[in-house]
């Protein structure tokens, strides 16, 4: 439950638990940036997904954070930024179409976010091998004959991921779009990450909720479109529910305790089925047995009836 590690996925979720709000419906809609990946970066690092959010208002305490949540989002499903890292950046200083590729160290020359002047990638890495914060991840790429850099249409550097992003493009209160990439060793990791970030920091868009596309053109010049907002769908049986459970409700109290877990539900077609609808930030929900555990969270464990099984084993 990734969502849950910044106060505004953990307190939508909890609002929809206590029956305060409705579930939201997330949309991609707005202006199309372009991410082009170059076949260089593939050895290094494949994989890197996008989005944009506009009309945002930023203060203090949404900045910290905005910035806070990527951090926890880079130590737990990012393993310490080597399967997802990210980098968020002013759309405003920057122009697409955007390019993620991989250059020679004497080619990347760029000022960092944490310093005051501009070095090359080499310089960089040997600087943060003795950063407290940042010497954890210089190792993931140092000996790597080529850096990966996100590249604007003017050739300004926007980050060498997974170290650090610019000091151009940095985030301030007065920005008001925002470019977010997620270079990736693991495709579906970068699509949990950039799911979870858009799907709690689009409240504060002028639309809120409403989230800007990106389209990535591969090396092979095949497309697609991000971020990838899928919604899953389940079937399930009240009969079903309350047998794994050990309980005996009614059609309507799994639905509504499904919706306080944030699963939209509806009836069925048969007597006593369920039709759910798994939104994108709950990527947890891969199987029928994951909505059967929400169902019971949501019930309570405590109110579940305890007995004896009625087979006993020494």
């Amino acid at each position: 439950r990734c969502e849950l590690l910044c106060i505004e996925g953990l307190s939508y979720f909890l609002s929809l638990f206590l029956q305060t709000s409705k579930i939201n419906t997330i949309s991609a809609d707005g202006n199309s940036q372009k991410l082009i990946i170059n076949k260089d970066v593939l050895p290094i690092r494949p994989y890197c997904v996008c989005a944009s959010l506009y009309g945002i208002k930023l203060d203090q305490e949404i900045l910290d954070s905005f910035i806070d949540f990527q951090e926890k989002l880079h130590q737990n499903i990012g393993r310490k930024r080597t399967l997802v890292s990210i980098g968020t950046h002013d759309l405003d200083t920057i122009s697409g179409p955007f390019t993620y590729t991989a250059l020679p160290h004497d080619k990347i020359i760029f000022r960092t976010l944490t310093l005051d002047k501009e070095h090359n990638a080499r310089e960089i890495l040997n600087i943060y091998s003795n950063h407290p914060n940042l010497k954890q991840f210089v190792h993931i790429i140092e000996k790597s004959p080529l850096f990966p850099v996100i590249i604007d249409s003017k050739g300004t550097i926007l980050s060498m991921p997974p170290i650090i992003n610019s000091y151009h493009s940095r985030l301030t209160l007065a920005t008001r779009n925002i470019f977010i990439e997620c270079t990736a060793t693991d495709f579906v990791k970068a699509n949990i990450v950039l799911n979870a970030i858009v799907t709690c920091f689009s409240r504060y868009c002028a639309k809120p909720n409403t989230i800007g596309p990106v389209e990535i053109i591969n090396p092979d010049k095949t497309s697609t479109i991000c971020p990838e907002l899928v919604v899953h769908n389940f079937h399930v049986s009240t009969n079903w529910l309350n047998k794994n459970i050990g309980i005996d409700v009614s059609r309507e109290t799994h639905c509504l305790n499904l919706n306080r877990m944030g699963l939209d539900c509806s009836f069925g077609s048969c007597t006593d089925g369920i039709h759910v609808t798994v939104p994108p930030n709950r990527p947890d929900i891969i199987h029928k047995f994951d909505i059967l555990e929400d169902a019971a969270i949501a019930f309570g464990f405590n109110n579940i009836p305890r007995c004896f099984p009625h087979i006993s084993t020494n």
